[in-house]
């Protein structure tokens, strides 16, 4: 129900008159609630609020906060439940079943709970509570039912459809759990009597205690869903590290950030990231190697995940995947860092935003570690070595001009540059007397050079564009390897041009990519994982023959330019960025 994010449509304060009425309902919903236990947890004079959510698969959910703690919801027309901070005051409020670690991994996953998951002894379900379908349950861990659910559900099955069905099958609907966004809703504080958890909680396949393994660290990730990796890699699920008497939210964020980059500095290199770990250690790595300088600041939020965060990804990995991240947007996460106050962020204009400042005393930054093999080279082996791809104007001789050439040159196949021409010129007029004996700048035109001119006497320079004028033009291009082509017609530098389309959305064009014969399908794939935004090969209606060009969403001029440079070797010079979105900006060739 809350696995996806979800908009707060109203969130006001309620009158004591229905503030009563809340209670009255949390009784008749909870038969084992006693007054004196509510009155501690929704007292009639206390801060009560109605927060309306609008969700993607359920529509309206109604949520009640007491003193900014979400502890009731319930759907239109629907009964009310209990959130896992309310089971942690109420435990005994709702029939609870007990699972393993494996399974509670899935669960906080996003996965329903299976009866063939639920812990009973010997699949005695006769040990089981008397269940109703609907009814709501609480899910804990087999090992630490003590300490607090982590889930929230409604029965699918009655005991007497499992009796007779056996343990199989899908049995309870999972509607809420811990590190959701209804529990980033409230103060995202663990279940009680953690750090005792910690101790004795998770045991691992084999009966042994993961505390008895070496290199095991136990954390909550950035997604919030709770991972505890050890020595061989196995990853089980925890509720995270926290201090168990910790109050306050303000001391709540602290111990997270504490224990968050306590696990970066602690975590075994060779274990696995979730994308939401991926893209916070890329986040603080890029801070402390490219960023690490202030002069890198304002930087545009696109610029800032290609030109740093992508580089300073985790060492062996191809990429950031933010779309397989809970964010989908670089600016979701990065709002996530500026809540936790590592970064500053200012729209520029709409759907554009940069990075203002960065707080380098953080301690999240503090005691982060780059592991070594950060930072991922993303230049090829010809980038790294100095070397580019050049482009050179070349003209093949016409009829008119084989008295340059030697008798039995064939001049078909034959191609000079500018200075190649010149030179052949000078040689043409120092063997046969045409140098200006008064001025050596100057040459009698003979015959043949009369060809060329009208004019008795003409400076070198003008005869040699004049030549030049006479052949048929091509260009050769000499890739970053060395190897050398040829082709006719001028060259065209490769177009990148940033429009603006459909009001404020900006999109770059890129074309004439094929003198370079960079292949379309590899360079789309690295321009979207530099931008993090979608990026399409379509005909260019501006070109004839059939040709491509590449579409990006967003400015990509910067990092287009980067890429053709570092990774294919073409030469800034033979770039062409024109801006027609109509932003401040001169057109730069």
């Amino acid at each position: 129900m809350f696995r996806k994010p979800f908009h707060v449509k109203t969130n006001s304060a309620i009158k004591t008159s229905e503030c009563r009425k809340l209670r009255a309902n949390v009784l008749q919903a909870f038969p084992s609630v006693t007054t004196e236990q509510l009155d501690s947890v929704v007292p009639v004079k206390g801060e009560v609020r109605l927060a309306k959510l609008q969700t993607s698969a359920d529509g309206i959910v109604l949520c009640y906060v007491v003193n900014s703690v979400p502890l009731f919801f319930s759907t239109k027309d629907g009964p009310l439940l209990p959130t896992v901070y309310a089971l942690w005051l109420l435990p005994s409020c709702v029939p609870s079943l007990s699972t393993n670690s494996f399974v509670a991994k899935k669960i906080l996953g996003g996965a329903d709970l299976m009866l063939p998951g639920v812990a009973v002894p010997s699949d005695n379900v006769h040990c089981l509570p008397p269940l109703t379908v609907g009814e709501p349950v609480a899910v804990n861990d087999c090992i630490t039912s003590a300490f607090g659910a982590f889930a929230v559900g409604k029965m699918l099955k009655s005991n007497r459809d499992i009796k007779f069905d056996g343990m199989n099958g899908k049995g309870v609907a999972i509607l809420h759990y811990v590190t959701d966004y209804l529990w980033e809703f409230g103060p995202k504080t663990q279940p009680p009597s953690t750090i005792q958890r910690e101790q004795t909680m998770w045991t691992s396949a084999d009966g042994s205690s993961e505390n008895e393994e070496t290199s095991a660290h136990s954390d909550t990730d950035d997604t919030g869903a709770a991972v505890q990796t050890t020595a061989d890699n196995s990853s089980q699920p925890t509720h995270g590290t926290t201090d168990s008497h910790a109050q306050t939210d303000e001391h709540t964020e602290d111990t997270h950030t504490a224990t968050q980059t306590e696990r970066n500095t602690h975590r075994d290199d060779a274990a696995p990231m979730s994308a939401e770990e991926a893209l916070r250690y890329a986040f603080l790595t890029s801070w402390k190697t490219s960023a690490k300088s202030d002069n890198v600041l304002p930087v545009l939020v696109s610029a800032f995940y290609g030109s740093h965060m992508v580089p300073a990804r985790m060492p062996g990995t191809d990429g950031l995947d933010i779309k397989g991240s809970k964010y989908k947007k670089i600016g979701k996460f990065l709002q996530d860092m500026e809540k936790e106050g590592i970064i500053t962020l200012k729209e520029q204009s709409k759907g554009v935003s940069v990075i203002t400042s960065v707080n380098r005393t953080h301690e999240a930054l503090a005691h982060h570690r780059v592991i070594k093999g950060t930072v991922n080279k993303e230049v090829s082996d010809t980038a790294t070595s100095g070397k580019r791809g050049t482009v050179t104007d070349v003209y093949r001789p016409s009829d008119t001009l084989r008295f340059l050439f030697d008798a039995k040159q064939e001049t078909k196949h034959t191609y000079v540059t500018d200075r190649q021409m010149r030179q052949l010129i000078d040689q043409y007029a120092d063997a046969n007397g045409c140098v200006s004996k008064t001025n050596p700048r100057m040459l009698v035109c003979d015959p043949w050079l009369g060809k060329l001119t009208n004019q008795l006497e003409i400076a070198r320079d003008e005869i040699t564009k004049l030549a030049v004028q006479k052949c048929q033009k091509y260009h050769q291009v000499t890739a970053a390897d060395g190897s050398t082509t040829i082709r006719k017609g001028a060259f065209k530098p490769i177009e990148i041009i940033i429009e603006k389309r459909m009001g404020t959305k900006m999109v770059t064009l890129i074309r004439n990519l094929k003198p370079f014969e960079i292949p379309l399908a590899t360079f789309v794939k690295e321009i979207s994982n530099v931008m993090a935004s979608s990026a399409t090969v379509q005909p260019s209606p501006s070109a004839a023959g059939g040709e491509q060009e590449i579409l990006v969403q967003g400015n990509a001029s910067t990092q287009a330019v980067k890429l053709l440079s570092e990774n294919y070797g073409v030469d800034k010079k033979h770039v062409s960025i024109v801006n027609k979105s109509g932003a401040k900006g001169k057109k730069k060739k």
